[in-house]
């Protein structure tokens, strides 16, 4: 789904907020780039976009920025390569292939989140819109996972028409904050 670029900067007001400033972020499955069009000017973008059309969109729209056509379950980068990472994580019930970074098969959203955890270093900042299944599955094991690298800083579920303008769906999200624990 595309994210209303109003959220999108809202995200970005909360997470200067808490205390980023600048440095290396990522946009895990960038899509067209809404996020890394809002970033401040001290944010050095790297976007990955699995749909060569829409990475090509997002590399016209953000010449700035980097971005890498390929699924963020084959993106190769050492872990702790960011000071932040912030998107719209894809959301579905089921799992992808990702030896390193999902080997318990988290369903996608939790994958993504994971993966980006590990992505960013130690007092990072990771903010993303989700499944509400992060916070409402009855299972604790993709939660557990995300509590032994990070903490929850913050979580606010949207409105189940949020995306209906833009994206012309109704669906319950939450955009999640979370902070990157030392280890």
């Amino acid at each position: 789904h595309y994210t209303d670029p109003a959220i999108a900067a809202a995200m970005w007001d909360a997470l200067e907020r808490a205390g980023f400033d600048s440095g290396r972020v990522l946009e895990p499955g960038a899509g067209s780039g809404t996020f890394i069009a809002l970033a401040p000017d001290d944010a050095v973008m790297v976007g990955v976009e699995k749909d060569a059309v829409t990475a090509e969109v997002a590399h016209l729209l953000n010449p700035h920025a980097q971005i890498r056509l390929e699924g963020f379950e084959v993106t190769n980068v050492p872990e702790r390569s960011f000071d932040a990472v912030i998107g719209n994580v894809p959301l579905g019930k089921f799992s992808i292939p990702d030896p390193i970074w999902n080997a318990q098969n988290h369903s996608i959203h939790n994958a993504f989140l994971l993966k980006s955890l590990h992505l960013t270093e130690p007092g990072g900042w990771v903010m993303a819109i989700t499944s509400a299944g992060t916070l409402d599955a009855e299972g604790r094991r993709s939660r557990e996972a995300i509590a032994e690298v990070a903490d929850l800083v913050g979580a606010v579920r949207l409105p189940t028409d949020a995306f209906k303008d833009v994206a012309g769906t109704s669906v319950v999200t939450d955009i999640l904050m979370f902070r990157r624990l030392d280890g």
